[in-house]
């Protein structure tokens, strides 16, 4: 299993012992979520690559203090681990997934509840799955786009 080492210590000597006792990676605070997610994300790309491990659709998304853990589907959000319905889960997965555009009511419809999209009823039906992921992530992490659908807020929430 790779190893990272989070560390507050500067010196370039307790780096180099730190690698030098089989650390993977060593990672400097205060350091940048999104940098340390990526850096998991190679560290265990790596290993299954050489350890012919096969991946099966396992991916740590991060997006705005929200760590979605596709492989366990368990969601932190600033490091507390928060439970999702099915349906919650769904949709924030999708909306991490294409964070940087708006996904219309059909969009997250069709893709969580796998079903063709009908009109007003199955769009009240997002709008309620909406209401209840925004009362445990924060409601300004999900942005509306009126008439259209949702989108992840991009700026940093506090």
């Amino acid at each position: 299993m790779p190893i990272l080492v989070l560390s507050e210590d500067k010196g370039i000597t307790e780096r180099v012992k730190v690698l030098k006792s089989g650390a993977d990676d060593f990672l400097q605070k205060p350091y940048d979520v999104e940098e340390c997610m990526a850096r998991i994300q190679a560290l265990l790309r790596r290993y299954m690559e050489l350890n012919y491990i096969v991946e099966s659709h396992y991916e740590i998304v991060s997006h705005n203090g929200l760590l979605l853990d596709t492989g366990r589907r368990l969601l932190s959000v600033n490091g507390k681990e928060i439970a999702l319905t099915p349906k919650e889960y769904g949709i924030l997965e999708f909306l991490m997934k294409n964070r940087r555009q708006i996904m219309t009511y059909e969009q997250i419809y069709e893709t969580v509840w796998k079903e063709v999209y009908l009109g007003d009823s199955d769009k009240e039906a997002v709008f309620y799955q909406i209401g209840q992921l925004r009362r445990k992530i924060g409601k300004e992490r999900i942005e509306s786009v009126y008439g259209t659908g949702y989108r992840l807020k991009e700026e940093p929430v506090e």
